[in-house]
């Protein structure tokens, strides 16, 4: 298998996490810049996004979450990721959405201030990017109550997507100082060796 990624993706370093967790040895990393629209990716995901996930039958997956929960129906243990079958699943997706969600604010908000010229760049649409980023913040506090001892998708989106606004919008969130219950748990989770490995370089 061939991973499409690069290193400042949440979502591509959603799958990653996954992968370092369950020990999934057989796929090569490809980095690119989706934005440069090379033939590279575009060949693979017309979308020209990552991650993009070509099998080994040549068939191709897109979406992050698509592809993550292939990997974890196809690795053993099969399922223990998504909860499959379990009356647990449906919190726990509800929690993954709260923390992908968080995951698309910021991204919306970082191409918002970092790559359209000063000029065209909306205050409005900021201010409400910010407000909503404060919200959703708000509620992994409470959420995180509901996670459980074993490591699962909602938790590996929860750290992707705070590793994710402590590298591309901390000037516009306090959610450290506002969130201790989630800033202490992101600080031990981030400790995981799936983490550390996939860290976006400064």
């Amino acid at each position: 298998m061939k991973l499409y990624y690069t290193t400042a993706s949440p979502y591509a370093r959603k799958v990653r996490v996954l992968m370092h967790e369950k020990a999934v040895g057989d796929v090569e990393l490809v980095s690119v810049n989706p934005f440069d629209m090379t033939d590279d990716l575009t060949g693979v995901n017309p979308l020209s996004k990552v991650p993009a996930l070509v099998l080994n039958d040549g068939s191709v997956l897109f979406d992050s979450t698509v592809i993550c929960e292939y990997l974890d129906a196809s690795h053993a243990p099969a399922g223990r990721f998504f909860a499959s079958g379990d009356p647990a699943r449906w919190p726990l997706l509800r929690s993954y959405a709260l923390a992908k969600g968080l995951m698309d604010i910021c991204v919306g908000l970082a191409l918002e201030t970092r790559r359209r010229p000063q000029d065209l760049r909306s205050p409005q649409w900021i201010n409400q990017l910010c407000a909503n980023m404060t919200r959703s913040i708000n509620s992994l506090e409470v959420e995180i109550d509901n996670f459980g001892p074993d490591i699962d998708i909602a938790q590996i989106a929860t750290g992707c997507a705070l590793g994710y606004v402590d590298a591309r919008a901390l000037e516009y969130v306090t959610w450290r100082r506002d969130n201790p219950k989630l800033m202490a748990w992101f600080e031990r989770f981030g400790q995981r060796p799936s983490m550390l490995a996939t860290q976006p370089p400064v």
